[in-house]
């Protein structure tokens, strides 16, 4: 009689365990399955809020702060550049330093200030970007964000009054307007890629150029490692004016190495424009790449936190 209840009641110990155990299979499965419903969006198309000239659909999240530095250097060779100047690093071309940070997750704001450009330079900007739409993984397929904002020249208005920098007569010639729609996909963990309609508003040009530009900007970026990747970026003007004809006007092109180091994004690039905002490089760029008017560079992105969620 002892060993038959020894035996009942082992039995009964082995069922409720068996029991449990479907039962922790059962609560699992669902929980996985409502997570995968309720959260299943797409994240990290790319690591910072910029490639090389083109901003991407990454935004700053609610209460950060992204410190950024851009770089670049002088021509790697052509007339301007070679072995006298050190392929470019004796001369330092454009620098921008810049600070956005996230109102709410779909929402951020910026502040920048550039040196360097072709007419116009000293250069304070303020932008914003907000996001419309998110990439799902079992919804909608694409990511897509509105960034805009302005740019002022803060630079000595020239005395000549034919000069594209002389300011004298309105002080509306000092402003610029620029405009995007980012459309973004994640394909798979390695690679993504960004098309951005563009459109470009300058108050002041010069005799025979257009005072709006249309544009189509297309990114993307290749994932060669767990914090590596290789970056990239285009701009086509679309409706290319006279002057910039006569000028030899060039397409922006960008390339460049992707690498994070703990808290900071950095990369590293090769570049043929002058200027670091869209309404400078992307009507007046000349720097042609067949004859080496190359520009080594890089960017610097450090997020800080400033106001932390309870």
């Amino acid at each position: 009689m002892n060993c038959f209840k020894i035996i009942l009641l082992s039995g009964i110990l082995l069922l409720g365990m068996r029991l449990a155990a479907q039962d922790d299979e059962l609560a699992s499965l669902v929980n996985s399955q409502t997570d995968s419903t309720i959260d299943d969006k797409v994240i990290a198309s790319f690591k910072t809020t910029r490639l090389i000239n083109l901003t991407t659909i990454e935004q700053v999240k609610r209460g950060e702060l992204d410190f950024r530095i851009a770089h670049r250097f002088g021509d790697i060779a052509g007339s301007a550049g070679g072995a006298s100047t050190f392929f470019g690093f004796d001369n330092v071309s454009d620098i921008r330093f810049s600070f956005d940070y996230g109102i709410f997750d779909v929402w951020q704001i910026g502040i920048g200030r550039s040196k360097g450009g072709y007419s116009t330079s000293q250069v304070f900007d303020l932008n914003s970007k907000f996001k419309l739409a998110q990439q799902k993984k079992n919804g909608f397929p694409l990511a897509i964000s509105l960034f805009g904002g302005l740019t002022f020249t803060s630079m000595q208005s020239s005395g000549v009054l034919s000069d594209i920098n002389n300011f004298n007569r309105s002080t509306a010639h000092r402003f610029n307007y620029f405009g995007q729609i980012l459309i973004a996909r994640k394909m798979n963990d390695q690679f993504s890629f960004i098309i951005a309609p563009t459109i470009v508003h300058r108050n002041l040009v010069f005799l025979g150029d257009n005072n709006t530009h249309f544009a189509i900007a297309a990114g993307a970026r290749f994932k060669i490692s767990k914090r590596a990747a290789i970056i990239a970026d285009y701009y086509q003007v679309l409706n290319v004016s006279n002057f910039q004809k006569l000028i030899g006007h060039q397409m922006p092109i960008g390339l460049g190495f992707e690498l994070e180091t703990g808290g900071h994004v950095f990369h590293a690039l090769f570049s043929t424009n002058t200027g670091l905002m869209e309404s400078q490089f992307l009507p007046n760029n000349t720097a042609k790449f067949t004859a080496g008017q190359v520009r080594f560079g890089f960017n610097i992105s450090r997020v800080f936190t400033i106001i932390k969620d309870k």
